[in-house]
């Protein structure tokens, strides 16, 4: 691998670490604007936001590389990210 560059798998990781955080920070906003909100209806939107955030937050830490990569086998090819060697050709 040459200097500086990352397998795909990691940037893929780094990029699901980075939507967990994310969804963190939205739940995070949410409840703010809860204890915030002078509307009980709006106390009760903010809160379902921030729970669906939650949600969100348990489902994209749960993601395996591998099973994405599976499922989406013919999306990946078809962006031609990676370059085939000569042996693969």
């Amino acid at each position: 691998m040459a200097h500086g560059l990352i397998k795909m798998d990691d940037f893929a990781q780094v990029i699901f670490q980075n939507a967990v955080i994310k969804e963190q920070l939205a739940q995070k906003l949410y409840l703010s604007m809860a204890q915030k909100a002078k509307s009980e209806k709006i106390k009760r939107l903010f809160t379902k936001l921030a729970e669906e955030e939650i949600l969100h937050e348990k489902l994209l830490s749960k993601f395996d590389i591998s099973i994405v990569k599976k499922v989406n086998q013919g999306f990946i090819k078809d962006l031609n990210l990676i370059k085939e060697s000569k042996e693969e050709l």
